[in-house]
């Protein structure tokens, strides 16, 4: 449903990007099924709480922690086959990836498959404050392309995660209305951890 015109595809042009080799995380990036067990009940020590937000701790807690290492480890060894599943991965950043308000339209175990990710500099892309959406007024961090040849593209950190087809395309329809749709080579993308490479 979207207008084609409004649509950008990265390739890859290269034959292999070198790997950013930045381990964000130490250890494992998601808690054991032991660790997740014991964090949810101990919420408080590991989710800050607003004074009105005592009595919804369990169910914060679940929105900034959905799953644990082995659940998740599951979800990704699943084969990966578009036409039966429908599904394709998106990589986000700032409220696209807010545990706080979700991506809309994901399934429970899509939201358990929110991975930090790498988007490498070799893509040419750099974060600046360039979009701002008229009616409401707002100020936001894009993308912008570096030309080739001239220096400060960036390493982005941002999350993947799994959503249907057509869920994809309504939220760029709406919600994300006035941004450029990209499709990015898989080669430029990196995961924090190496245990959650998909």
């Amino acid at each position: 449903g979207r207008d084609t015109t409004t649509v950008k595809i990265k390739k890859n042009r290269e034959s292999k990007i070198p790997a950013i080799g930045q381990s964000v995380f130490k250890g494992t990036l998601f808690p054991t099924r032991d660790e997740w067990l014991y964090m949810r009940d101990h919420y408080e020590d590991y989710i800050t709480l607003l004074p009105w937000e005592q009595y919804y701790g369990p169910e914060k807690f679940l929105k900034w922690y959905p799953s644990y290492r082995e659940e998740i480890k599951t979800l990704l060894s699943e084969p990966y086959d578009f036409e039966t599943k429908r599904v394709v991965w998106m990589f986000g950043y700032g409220s696209l990836i807010s545990p706080e308000s979700p991506p809309h339209g994901l399934s429970e175990d899509q939201r358990k498959q929110i991975i930090p990710y790498w988007l490498k500099k070799q893509a040419g892309y750099r974060r600046v404050w360039n979009y701002r959406h008229g009616p409401v007024g707002i100020n936001a961090l894009g993308l912008e392309e570096v030309p080739e040849g001239k220096g400060g593209a960036m390493d982005i950190a941002g999350c993947v995660y799994p959503m249907d087809y057509e869920k994809a395309s309504d939220l760029f329809s709406f919600r994300e209305e006035g941004y450029e749709l990209l499709l990015v080579d898989a080669d430029y993308f990196e995961p924090m951890h190496p245990d959650y490479e998909l």
